[in-house]
């Protein structure tokens, strides 16, 4: 018997390009927020201790699309809060062991432990003035913290989301956004993953099935 399925041809996914379209926005910057997410020194610094975040982030130039996006956020009054994960000695987070493949990557380089050089933020992207960090030690930006509580105090309706990685705080923060009825934008060259199969994917079939993708320049003429 043929079975379809099994058949099937898997989706093409570029492994070394932008392979996601990406469309205009238009916002309202009293409800809407830009939320920087994971741009911690760990990960997109090249002395961090996961290499192949900050590799894949200089290759698509992450940390600087998403300083232009700041630095226009700051200049048209756009509130800019940031995302922080953490860990706290032994890692008590994850749970016990066996741990899935990336949590016992991440614990095995002692990577982004509470208080460390690693897990500030990287100069260039670092807070200005009063923007907020909020803090979460999973996925999801919102989960074991305030983040919904303060968007909800602060009357947010958008969250445009950039930041490392595209599969994991990025997909993660999405899902727990839009279950809580947040409008949700993705600057895609405002991210990247391990690699462009993954940041490709991620965006190109599965994002878009809770936000609307978009890039740096789409977000510029949303600002004027």
């Amino acid at each position: 018997m043929n079975d379809p399925v099994a058949n099937a041809v898997p989706p093409r996914v570029s492994v070394d390009g932008p392979d996601y379209e990406c469309s205009p926005i238009v916002i309202d910057k009293r409800t809407t927020i830009l939320l920087s997410c994971h741009m911690q020194n760990d990960l997109v610094n090249p002395k961090g201790k996961l290499k192949v975040f900050w590799s894949q982030a200089v290759q698509t130039g992450t940390v600087k699309q998403a300083a232009r996006a700041l630095n226009a956020a700051r200049e048209e009054g756009l509130m800019v809060w940031h995302l922080n994960t953490f860990h706290r000695r032994g890692y008590p987070e994850y749970g016990p062991p066996p741990l899935p493949e990336q949590c016992a990557w991440i614990k095995k380089e002692g990577a982004l432990l509470q208080g460390s050089w690693g897990c500030e933020i990287v100069e260039e992207l670092k807070p200005v003035g009063e923007e907020p960090t909020v803090f979460s030690p999973t996925v999801s930006g919102l989960a074991q913290g305030d983040m919904a509580s303060l968007l909800q105090c602060w009357g947010i309706r958008t969250v445009i989301l950039m930041g490392v990685s595209t599969g994991s705080v990025i997909t993660g923060t999405t899902i727990d956004l839009k279950d809580h009825n947040f409008r949700v934008i993705i600057l895609g060259d405002c991210c990247s993953a391990r690699n462009w199969e993954e940041h490709n994917f991620m965006l190109k079939y599965i994002l878009k099935q809770w936000a609307e993708i978009s890039n740096v320049d789409h977000f510029f003429e949303a600002l004027k």
